[in-house]
């Protein structure tokens, strides 16, 4: 399909051109700052998210291990009055370093499910912002090369008009120098012909005489 369109003034399709690249530079910095905070968020989650978890996790192993050896220190030491020793500090520490080492353990398998899931989120958002990235990459410099040349080509053409430009120029130029024209008094045009039985007859004694 075909699209023509009345073009009165260069200026047009040089505001064209120019809107045309502007689109064009946001349109690549719009798709370049998404992509790098997508790529962002998922290498948080994938690399140093989980790796943060994993050293918790670690960490609380090592109190439960503190804390269960403290409790079984207490548990087999003898009191000075052959009574059993309170064990309740101990076991309150061991439970909450449990709580938190289970805590830690949920928290990185839902890191690594949210990973999975942005990674999938980011497949369906490559699919659908395709076709703007294409007219991105392709159409919009193709169409600004394509408004370049017509510029140039109707800048040439203006500069070099054709014979049938030229005449029609002329006449133009004729059309409008003729109201002027009359209007000096160039109107009045030439004296009337005489017609027939009409002329002027000489007045006697004013006849020329023959030969």
């Amino acid at each position: 399909m075909s699209i023509q369109a009345n073009i009165t003034s260069l200026h047009v399709l040089d505001d064209l051109k120019a809107a045309l690249a502007v689109f064009l530079e946001e349109g690549e910095l719009a798709l370049s700052e998404a992509e790098g905070e997508i790529r962002r968020a998922i290498d948080w989650l994938s690399r140093d998210c989980q790796t943060h978890w994993q050293n918790v996790i670690r960490k609380k192993q090592e109190e439960v291990t503190v804390c269960k050896s403290a409790l079984f220190r207490k548990q087999i030491t003898p009191s000075p009055n052959d009574q059993k020793a309170s064990v309740v500090d101990e076991k309150k520490a061991l439970q909450k370093a449990i709580m938190e080492l289970e805590d830690a353990d949920k928290r990185l398998k839902a890191t690594k499910k949210w990973a999975i899931e942005l990674e999938r989120q980011y497949a369906i958002y490559k699919g659908a912002v395709q076709p703007f990235s294409a007219s991105i990459d392709r159409d919009l410099p193709h169409a600004i090369a394509r408004v370049t040349r017509m510029i140039r080509a109707l800048d040439d053409y203006l500069r070099t008009p054709s014979p049938d430009l030229r005449e029609a120029l002329d006449v133009a130029r004729e059309s409008a120098a003729a109201p002027s024209m009359r209007r000096t008094g160039d109107d009045e045009g030439p004296p009337a012909k005489p017609t027939p039985g009409n002329e002027a007859k000489p007045t006697p004694g004013n006849e020329e005489t023959r030969p």
